[in-house]
Formats: structure tokens, C-alpha cells, sequence
């Protein structure tokens, strides 16, 4: 109520997003649904640079028995995209 003068926060305007995103979406995630992150991804889809579905739930991201989506997927991504020379070496 101080900050925004109101019951509730503003919607923040995700279609303004302009960094790049990626949206690593779980099929089994109770959470963070894949109805949901459909939606999302759809708001923020000039930013949208990655978009995959795996066999995970929620807490298999950090988790997983099998992290290789990880590594074949995400790590290439942040040498892509990253801003310092470290993680670009990656």
C-alpha cells in the first residue's frame, strides 16, 4: 500500500521485456504448469530466444537424476548470450 497506493500490485507489462529469455518448462511441474508457462510464453515472445519442454517437474530442474538437458541445452545457451568474457568461454 505505501509503495504502490493500492490493494494490489500493477501488472508488470511482460510484453516490454527486451532481454533474452529462455523458458525451460517442466511437464510434470504442478507449479509452474506448462498452461501457465504457454502463456507466458506468449506475452514475452520478442524476447523469447529458447523455449523447451522436458520430463521434469518442478524440483527435478536442480534435482534430476539425469541433468544432460542442462548441459546440452542450457550451457551452450549462456556462452551465447552472456555479457562477460568468462561465462561467453563456456
Amino acid at each position: 500500500m505505501d509503495k504502490y497506493h493500492q490493494l494490489t500490485p500493477p501488472e508488470v507489462p511482460l510484453e516490454d521485456i527486451s532481454v533474452p529469455v529462455a523458458m525451460v518448462i517442466g511437464e510434470f511441474d504442478k507449479l509452474a504448469t506448462p498452461t501457465d508457462a504457454e502463456w507466458t510464453s506468449n506475452k514475452i515472445k520478442n524476447a523469447l530466444v529458447f523455449k523447451e519442454t522436458y520430463p521434469l517437474g518442478h524440483l527435478a530442474f536442480s534435482l534430476a537424476k539425469d541433468m544432460s538437458w542442462f548441459t546440452d541445452d542450457i550451457v551452450p545457451l549462456i556462452g551465447q548470450y552472456a555479457t562477460n568474457s568468462q561465462a561467453a568461454e563456456t
